[in-house]
């Protein structure tokens, strides 16, 4: 599990912090290469997709984190956020 690798996790919170969207993207990628199906990472992934504008990818995968019972909130306040800048909210592509 990730919330073992705290260094991992720590760049990738200030990647974030720091608006580096798309190296915390890349990082959480690396991770899931050792941790495969952790939620938590893919979370990271797909909040940094969106954050860097790519929507649809950010959405389907917040749609799929949205089933597991740890990610479920937060998941779904991300998708919110991502309604929010998609310029047509009832299309998803």
């Amino acid at each position: 599990m990730a919330e073992k690798d705290l260094f991992t996790l720590s760049k990738i919170f200030y990647y974030v912090r720091e608006k580096y969207y798309n190296q915390a993207y890349i990082t959480a990628n690396e991770a899931l290469k050792r941790y495969v199906n952790d939620g938590l990472l893919k979370f990271y992934s797909a909040v940094a997709q969106l954050m860097n504008g790519r929507l649809n990818e950010s959405m389907r995968e917040l749609e799929q984190l949205r089933s597991r019972p740890e990610l479920t909130v937060a998941a779904l306040l991300a998708l919110i956020h991502a309604h929010k800048q998609h310029k047509n909210p009832g299309i998803h592509l």
